[in-house]
């Protein structure tokens, strides 16, 4: 088969670009299996490319992927029904005392990997816990949730909802959709 330029200056950049040896730690919550699957596609190419790929998650849904050749550390998180539930309600999704556990559970696991990066999926913890361990972090995201999206937020589907109805809800959910998404995850 013949290589075209491109092909071949993409390779070589891949060769040239990845770091091998380099630790890359990965986290997921285990909330929903988008948490879950997102940091896994990641990881398996990282880890093709050459990285030392570890993987910390509840093992919910761990028969659902090829195996890393990197350790899987189990790891707390949320039930799926706890997470639906919460967002059903319209309640926090963490209390304090959870997020507490969470950062000293993610400061031992940095710990006993040493990675030179660590990155999340919907790990809310972890933006502390890195920075407690002076590590790099980055997390995975939908682009939604990005400051450049403009998304139109309609009023989900909660108690208030069905006793005000759709049509009065609807402008006090954007009124205080900036203040209740700031607040959803903890209380």
């Amino acid at each position: 088969m013949i290589e075209s330029r491109k092909d071949s200056a993409v390779k070589e950049h891949a060769e040239h670009s990845a770091m091998p040896g380099k630790r890359v730690l990965f986290f997921a919550e285990a909330a929903t299996l988008a948490h879950v699957a997102r940091p896994m596609v990641l990881a398996h190419v990282l880890e093709d490319a050459g990285y030392d790929v570890h993987f910390a998650c509840h093992p919910r849904y761990r028969e659902l992927f090829r195996a890393l050749n990197g350790p899987w550390r189990s790891i707390h998180s949320i039930s799926s029904q706890a997470f639906l539930e919460a967002l059903a309600s319209g309640r926090p999704l963490y209390d304090s005392e959870t997020l507490e556990a969470y950062v000293k559970e993610d400061l031992q696991v940095i710990r006993e990997i040493s990675p030179d990066l660590v990155i999340g999926d919907f790990r809310l913890s972890l933006s502390v816990s890195a920075r407690l361990a002076g590590i790099p972090y980055m997390t995975i995201t939908n682009a939604y949730w990005s400051p450049y999206a403009r998304p139109h937020y309609r009023v989900p589907e909660l108690p208030i909802t069905r006793l005000l109805g759709a049509g009065l809800a609807e402008p006090l959910f954007r009124l205080a959709r900036p203040w209740l998404l700031r607040g959803m995850h903890c209380r």
